[in-house]
């Protein structure tokens, strides 16, 4: 993951990223061409995952890269996802392409079942856990507008105030 904000990423701050997004009805061009965006824009970014709110589009599309999750190349496309079931509970740090520069620590299920479409059209469902569950959690809260810093303490917010204060004002990697 880059420390740096990455071109056509969108940063904390911006209001596209706390609204909740809007079901995929068609799997028309424009999907498949936000897909293509989406995946070239993760490979740049050296990201494990990135959601469409992320890139400016408020729908319900997340990807992955499976090479940190599995250690096969490719990328999963999730649209539509519905997390349905959640088991355990592990604490790790996470972080995010729109809070570069920026780790926390996060408590999440240890395993989740989800349910979600792939760019043909065709419906599955996945049972993962560790760092692929945590990595759909964390998409799958981004198509909600849920953000990393909703889940800590208000002592780590007021330590990171300033530097969230800088990435709303665009301004990033400063002390």
């Amino acid at each position: 993951m880059s420390d740096k904000p990455v071109e056509g990423i969108r940063i904390y701050g911006d209001p596209v990223l706390r609204k909740k997004s809007r079901k995929v009805d068609t799997l028309d061009a424009k999907v498949r061409e936000l897909v293509d965006k989406m995946i070239i824009v993760l490979k740049k970014a050296k990201g494990i995952g990135l959601s469409a709110p992320q890139i400016g589009e408020n729908l319900k599309i997340f990807v992955l890269e499976e090479k940190f999750l599995t250690g096969i190349e490719g990328v999963k496309v999730f649209i539509n996802p519905s997390i349905t079931e959640k088991t355990g509970k592990y604490l790790d740090e996470e972080g995010c392409l729109s809070f570069p520069d920026i780790i926390a620590s996060i408590e999440r299920a240890q395993s989740v079942k989800v349910k979600a479409t792939d760019l043909d059209g065709n419906n599955f469902e996945m049972v993962v856990s560790d760092l692929y569950a945590r990595a759909i959690q964390h998409e799958n809260d981004h198509l909600e507008g849920v953000l990393i810093v909703d889940y800590l303490s208000p002592l780590r917010k007021t330590l990171l105030s300033r530097k969230l204060r800088k990435l709303a004002q665009g301004v990033c990697n400063e002390s």
